[in-house]
């Protein structure tokens, strides 16, 4: 659907224009339950985020790079 010409789009007042009308579609078109993430992460993301904890929690102790390295591979 076109609301104007093309051409008279140009310029600011096109912007403000064009993102009116494109918020007003997304509101009209809005489903609450559409997309929605799912409720539990994923067995991999629950593991990287161990991963990324564990290497958070060795690197404020003050571990040097070799020292979290081998403790991430033994632990």
């Amino acid at each position: 659907m076109e609301l104007l010409d093309p051409e008279e789009l140009l310029g600011e007042a096109g912007y403000y224009l064009t993102t009116w009308f494109g918020a007003l579609h997304h509101i009209a078109n809005y489903q609450p339950d559409a997309g929605r993430a799912p409720k539990g992460l994923s067995s991999e993301a629950r593991a990287s985020l161990r991963q990324w904890h564990r290497r958070r929690t060795l690197h404020r102790q003050g571990l040097t790079r070799s020292q979290v390295t081998s403790q991430l591979d033994c632990g």
